[in-house]
């Protein structure tokens, strides 16, 4: 069967639009799209802060075997100080997990454990500090972001998800060249009698490179799929180098190292197919190098991996091709 990861984890969506109007420029188009109520368009208009809004809708559907469902958000932006942002959410979905709870499934008795429907309501706040683009440190600079989303305000999941994410970088070789180091981590914590499932846990440890989705953390090993749980928590540690090949500008293309750190671990419930599964933090360590390349199309980003400290059972991926970001 296939699982969907979860839909837009704090920390992971769309950053603020920073070319938004100040205070009480916003204007009546926004205010009829942000999906806030009026009474908060107009406190957040008076305190004279910058402020931007999105709202988000979609629905899925999979074939059976799947998670899938409905989701739609809402989310405002405004900004606390030059250095600060704030992003307030509202998100309402629906998660099901179908077609692995016959006596002849060859999935995990977890999985069919939690099967079925689930309605998912949640409220959450992400605040983030980044002195990158502020002048103050022209080499270089800091980020730090810590966000809550609060599941369980309606709906049946009762989950409190914290996420952290650090970064340093600095430019090097008279500005040619970056090093940059950042951590990121991520805590489900379910309260009441709720038990974690699937849609909720973590599928990658963050931006973890060297693995294929839901290629580490815990496994089902008795299972006839072997499948991969999730985890309600994981970790990971990152060190670049980013620097110039030697090509000409106009080619727009660059190289890198990295050394990265992580894991996921952690479950409610452990009782697998045939026996306990085994749940612990298992570090795995990956090296890499990166080509970038700069097109027309967007930045796009070629990793070439070798994984270190691993599971037998973890699936590695040697070679990965993404449209680059920042972090």
């Amino acid at each position: 069967h296939r699982l969907r990861h979860r839909w837009q984890r704090p920390g992971r969506r769309q950053q603020p639009d920073r070319s938004a109007a100040h205070g009480k420029t916003l204007g009546r188009r926004w205010a009829a799209n942000s999906g806030l109520q009026p009474w908060l368009v107009r406190r957040l208009s008076a305190s004279g802060r910058r402020l931007s809004a999105s709202r988000i809708s979609r629905s899925n559907s999979t074939s059976s075997g799947g998670a899938g469902g409905a989701a739609g958000a809402s989310a405002a932006f405004f900004s606390v100080s030059d250095l600060a942002s704030v992003r307030l959410s509202y998100n309402l979905s629906s998660e099901d997990l179908s077609n692995v709870g016959s006596t002849t499934s060859t999935s995990s008795q977890i999985l069919q454990d939690e099967s079925g429907s689930a309605v998912r309501s949640s409220v959450g706040a992400t605040y983030t500090w980044d002195d990158r683009n502020s002048g103050l440190h022209p080499k270089g600079g800091m980020m730090f972001q810590v966000g809550n989303e609060v599941s369980g305000l309606g709906g049946d999941v009762k989950v409190v998800q914290t996420t952290v994410r650090a970064l340093a970088e600095t430019k090097v070789l008279n500005g040619d060249a970056t090093l940059r180091a950042s951590f990121e981590g991520g805590a489900d914590t379910s309260y009441g009698d709720y038990v974690t499932r699937i849609t909720d846990r973590y599928q990658s440890a963050g931006t973890l490179h060297g693995f294929e989705p839901n290629g580490i953390g815990p496994r089902d090993l008795n299972a006839l799929n072997e499948d991969a749980l999730g985890g309600n928590y994981f970790a990971a540690a990152h060190l670049e180098a980013s620097f110039p090949l030697g090509l000409p500008e106009e080619y727009g293309i660059s190289g890198g190292a990295f050394v990265e750190a992580g894991s996921i671990w952690g479950l409610d419930n452990k009782q697998g197919t045939s026996g306990v599964v085994d749940d612990d933090m298992h570090i795995r360590t990956v090296a890499g190098l990166t080509l970038y390349w700069t097109t027309p199309l967007g930045p796009l980003r070629f990793d070439f991996t070798r994984a270190g400290a691993k599971e037998d059972y973890d699936k590695e991926q040697t070679f990965d091709f993404t449209i680059a970001t920042k972090f």
